[in-house]
């Protein structure tokens, strides 16, 4: 058995390399608020984010069962979506583009695949859980090096998918 099947009971509240809080509440982006449209306002947890951009994901990008795939705070594929996320939403200016925030979230994703690659966070922490796939080989390094502008298609449609995602959730 997978010791990835399930969520581990003592499961880390933040990103590996410590820069985004997996409860930090984000509120629907909207114009200028008068009274009665407070209510409007929908807020969503960081990992309730990730949760809901990594299922978008797997049903746009034929994952699997999108309605079915899971992934799990601890696990690096957990962060890339949560230091994305986090890096555009701590970025985000009304009105940007896509190619803007897909910058961002390719940014945020880079650096906590460098952070994996570089230091294993599970070696030291074993809330964290060792990549089934070893990280440091030729595409996603490539990847990773590259600026959002420079990427191929396949790679930019990843990030659009989130933005999407993030565009129905939040407002933006």
């Amino acid at each position: 058995m997978s010791s990835v099947t399930s969520p581990a009971c003592d499961a880390p509240f933040q990103t590996a390399d410590g820069l985004y809080n997996y409860g930090k509440l984000y509120l629907s982006f909207h114009e200028p608020l008068v009274f009665g449209e407070i209510t409007n306002l929908k807020p969503y947890t960081l990992d309730k984010l990730v949760v809901l951009c990594y299922q978008e994901s797997a049903r746009r990008l034929g994952w699997g069962n999108g309605h079915t795939s899971r992934i799990f705070k601890g696990q690096f594929g957990y962060d890339g979506y949560a230091s994305s996320i986090g890096n555009l939403l701590a970025n985000y200016k009304r009105g940007m583009s896509y190619e803007e925030m897909g910058k961002y979230i390719h940014n945020g994703w880079s650096a906590i695949y460098w952070y994996w690659r570089d230091n294993k966070p599970y070696v030291k922490d074993s809330r964290y859980i060792k990549p089934r796939n070893s990280l440091g080989d030729k595409r996603r390094d490539e990847c990773a090096a590259t600026e959002y502008h420079e990427l191929n298609k396949d790679e930019k449609f990843k990030n659009v998918v989130i933005i999407d995602c993030l565009v129905k959730l939040l407002n933006l």
